[in-house]
């Protein structure tokens, strides 16, 4: 099943997240920072964030940092916030690759149409 999750601070991915089939998938809504730490590969959600989204973050020296391995997102980074952008931080030296790939997946305006919107039913009676 879809889910949408709220987070009330930051967001850390530190492993690859993948999550359902065709048919869910999740949604984060953080109010925060969101960083994805440089070692992982791949994260399948859409990611709203009113804060700064780090797409390669070193957890040891708790910076945004640039990285040599690719990331895959199958999904969408959203950022709220024009003050604070999307930090896209991986690199390649093989120019024929894509360091950060992102996948727009168009089920997840189903699943965010199916949580968030409402119903519209009319009725009336025929004699």
């Amino acid at each position: 099943p879809p889910f949408v999750v709220f987070v009330d601070g930051s967001l850390l991915f530190d492993t690859n997240f993948t999550y359902g089939g065709p048919g869910s998938g999740m949604v984060f809504v953080v109010k925060g920072d969101v960083n994805i730490e440089k070692a992982v590969t791949r994260v399948d959600a859409v990611i709203i964030s009113e804060g700064t989204i780090c797409t390669s973050y070193d957890k040891v020296g708790n910076s945004c940092s640039d990285s040599n391995v690719p990331l895959l997102i199958n999904g969408s980074l959203i950022s709220l916030n024009q003050a604070k952008p999307i930090l896209f931080r991986r690199r390649l030296a093989d120019n024929s690759l894509p360091a950060e790939k992102i996948v727009w997946q168009p089920k997840y305006l189903v699943i965010l149409k199916d949580l968030f919107a409402d119903t519209y039913q009319k009725w009336s009676e025929i004699q």
